[in-house]
């Protein structure tokens, strides 16, 4: 299939480095805010600390005295409230909430310096020289309150425009990555076989400059190196193949051939006698037929056609077969016997030079099957459809016979051809038939049963 026909699925890669940038986005953006606001926090507390102390200094250095007006003008320039808590546990508040500051005291230390910390306030606890002391309290830092606007804002937005370089690189990386994926069926040894002139990749990726380049050239490379591997192959496969048949043909060809050059002779022999002369002759007739079989063979096998259908009368073409055949069967002692044929003719519509080479291909193997003779049945199964069964008495298929049955040149013979089974499997299936072949379970022997299809006879 060529590449502008594949239809990459949903990048599933594409998505994950989608989500992990901005994943590592949002977790960025959200360690920068947590520790700007720590960072922001505890810059305040220092301000506030220098604040109170440099205060506190003033008040001791100036000698004056703590009260109520001191405390509310400190806290407007300050902008925190401000109050004095004296030796005798009064406290002078300048401002604040008075239940703040009651909440407040309570946690301040009995004497030194100090800070607390409750409902939302901090105060600041800084002793004087004369044993007064002075408090210093502002509500605490809300650091997150302020920072929330803009951390919202940073939360979405960064993310968002990370996604354009994650977007980016699966255009740049996984959607070419996703194309070589898709691409990699083509280096199947079937895909090479079947589409030998298709399965380049397109220049945009053999041409790019980087990783992606170098894999995409790579199996390129690797495409056309198993095309020509392939091809070299075949070729190689093909000469075999022809130097198969063309040893087992020469070697069935010889005897026949070697029998009518032996008559040929005889019939020169002017002491023959006309009986000898007809021998002679019948047996230069079957040893041409056979050649012509073996030819017929061979080109159906390089050359094969559709079978030209006509009208014909089956039982008549298997008595045809079986007389052609007695010459050969009673050389080798087999007696062959035709049963259940029927009374009425049998017409079907078949190329009958292909049938009747089928036929005595099964024959001519029952026959070879029992070098010691015996007996071979052509058994009329059916008439409609019709349906032949061979029997021999031979010593059956073995398992590997039966597991190769109809494969080319796989002959148990010496020097067969290997195409007898075959070229009767590919006849019937042309004619829309069907072979069977099974060891007999009643007692030694096989059969072959040739079943025609029921728009044969119409």
């Amino acid at each position: 299939m060529p590449l502008s026909n594949f239809q990459p699925a949903p990048s599933a890669l594409g998505r994950k480095v989608s989500l992990t940038l901005a994943g590592l986005t949002l977790l960025t953006t959200l360690s920068t805010a947590l520790i700007a606001g720590l960072a922001e926090q505890r810059h305040e507390h220092a301000r506030f600390l220098d604040l109170t102390r440099a205060n506190a200094s003033f008040v001791e250095n100036s000698s004056l005295p703590p009260s109520l007006s001191l405390a509310r003008k400190l806290s407007g320039v300050l902008g925190v409230a401000v109050g004095f808590r004296l030796p005798s546990g009064e406290s002078i508040i300048g401002s604040g909430p008075p239940e703040i500051w009651a909440a407040l005291l309570q946690k301040v230390p009995a004497s030194g310096e100090g800070t607390c910390f409750t409902r939302g306030w901090e105060l600041r606890v800084l002793p004087l020289r004369s044993g007064v002391e002075m408090l210093f309290a502002r509500p605490a830092p809300n650091w997150r309150a302020a920072w929330a606007p803009s951390l919202f804002a940073a939360l979405v937005i960064f993310p968002a425009l990370a996604l354009l370089p994650a977007l980016a690189l699966a255009r740049d990386v996984v959607d070419p990555l996703q194309r070589l994926g898709a691409w990699l069926p083509q280096l199947r040894l079937e895909a090479v076989q079947n589409e030998p002139g298709v399965g380049s990749l397109p220049p945009a990726l053999l041409n790019r400059q980087d990783e992606i380049g170098d894999l995409a050239r790579a199996l390129h490379q690797s495409r056309l190196c198993l095309s020509d591997e392939v091809h070299l192959r075949r070729q190689s496969e093909r000469m075999a193949t022809f130097g198969r048949m063309a040893t087992s043909l020469a070697h069935e060809i010889k005897n026949p051939a070697a029998a009518i050059v032996l008559h040929t002779d005889l019939l020169r022999d002017p002491s023959g006698s006309a009986t000898d002369r007809s021998v002679s002759l019948d047996a230069i007739r079957a040893s041409a037929d056979r050649i012509a079989a073996l030819v017929h063979q061979w080109l159906f096998v390089v050359r094969p056609s559709p079978p030209r259908r006509e009208l014909h009368d089956l039982r008549n073409l298997v008595t045809d077969t079986l007389t052609s055949l007695t010459d050969l069967a009673r050389h080798q002692g087999v007696c062959l016997r035709e049963t259940g044929r029927p009374e009425a003719p049998a017409p079907v519509r078949i190329d009958r030079l292909r049938i009747e080479h089928a036929l005595r291909n099964v024959l001519v193997n029952a026959c070879e099957a029992m070098p010691l003779g015996g007996g071979v049945e052509m058994e009329w199964m059916s008439v409609s459809p019709p349906s032949l069964r061979i029997r021999d008495e031979g010593p059956g298929f073995s398992p590997e016979s039966l597991n190769r049955l109809g494969e080319a040149f796989y002959s148990t013979k010496e020097g067969g051809l290997g195409l007898g089974l075959n070229l009767v499997t590919e006849v019937m299936r042309a004619h829309g038939g069907s072979v069977q072949v099974e060891n007999l379970v009643s007692g030694p022997g096989a059969s072959v049963t040739l079943t025609f299809p029921e728009e044969a006879t119409a």
